[in-house]
């Protein structure tokens, strides 16, 4: 993970200071750390700073460039794919169904932008290059690059 800014500057107190890039950064730590011990350490202050902020995430399936904001009350289950570079809201719920025909969990491309309180449900495909506007209910197929006119919204 890449936390300078572009003049070089501020790295570690962008971290320190931004709770949601610590998250992020906690987070990956907590999957990709060299030793099992860090990796427990890790874990242990992700789920304390999972209750805190009423989110839980699950960072295996998640591409690089993730971002949170304001990531408050986020659900995002362990088995939905997550692409590269995408934005997440508040209270938004990435889950699976446990039966019917979209039984499974949702797949969201590279470079997706998903709005407060948006539920993307079942095993389904998000495109790349997609808004999911906020209060949407997603539980079918999005094209990837959608027209202007077909942002998904409820």
């Amino acid at each position: 993970m890449h936390f300078m800014e572009k003049n070089g500057n501020g790295g570690v107190k962008r971290l320190i200071s931004n709770r949601d890039l610590r998250y992020v950064y906690v987070g990956r730590m907590s999957i990709s750390a060299h030793t099992s011990i860090v990796r427990k350490v890790f874990r242990l202050v992700r789920h304390a700073m999972a209750v805190n902020r009423c989110a839980e995430i699950s960072f295996q399936n998640i591409g690089a460039g993730f971002h949170l904001s304001h990531g408050n009350a986020i659900i995002l289950t362990a088995k939905a794919r997550i692409g590269e570079n995408c934005s997440l809201r508040n209270g938004i719920t990435i889950g699976a169904e446990m039966r019917g025909k979209r039984k499974g969990a949702p797949t969201i491309g590279n470079k997706v932008w998903i709005g407060p309180n948006a539920t993307i449900v079942g095993k389904i495909n998000v495109g790349n290059d997609v808004l999911i506007g906020a209060n949407s209910y997603v539980n079918f197929d999005v094209p990837e690059k959608p027209r202007k006119e077909k942002i998904f919204q409820a």
